[in-house]
């Protein structure tokens, strides 16, 4: 209930939300141990790969692309505020989880990323990192 008194409007996480999950035919579970990003004016794409020994390859590991998720700023942003509240609880509850460095992809490229997008205004292609 609002402090109007009418019921408050349910979430997708609301458990009397009644609107229900459906599951897609084209729904994939995948292990992604690396990613990247893409960057637009009104939306973020993250790319999920996974790091892979390829036969005949002569490379020792490939990183295979899997799927990629796009989401409008918001909608990401909604995103990394969930997912850093489950990794707080997660950190409290068994201690600090052991990362390690992003290679080849700096912070500060994504500051310079974010920088072009909003002085180019009207570009609508996504930022590749690759092609700096």
């Amino acid at each position: 209930m609002t402090d109007a008194g009418t019921p408050a409007a349910p979430t997708l996480d609301d458990e009397e939300f009644q609107g229900g999950w459906v599951r897609s035919p084209d729904f994939r579970l995948i292990r992604a141990d690396v990613f990247r990003f893409r960057l637009g004016l009104g939306e973020a794409t993250f790319t999920l790969c996974t790091a892979t020994d390829l036969p005949g390859s002569a490379s020792a590991n490939v990183i295979e692309e899997q799927v990629g998720v796009t989401w409008s700023w918001a909608s990401l942003k909604e995103f990394a505020e969930a997912a850093r509240a489950a990794l707080n609880a997660y950190e409290q509850a068994f201690g600090p989880i052991p990362t390690r460095p992003r290679a080849g992809f700096p912070g500060d490229v994504q500051a310079f990323a974010v920088a072009g997008i909003a002085a180019a205004g009207a570009v609508r292609e996504p930022f590749d990192h690759r092609q700096t």
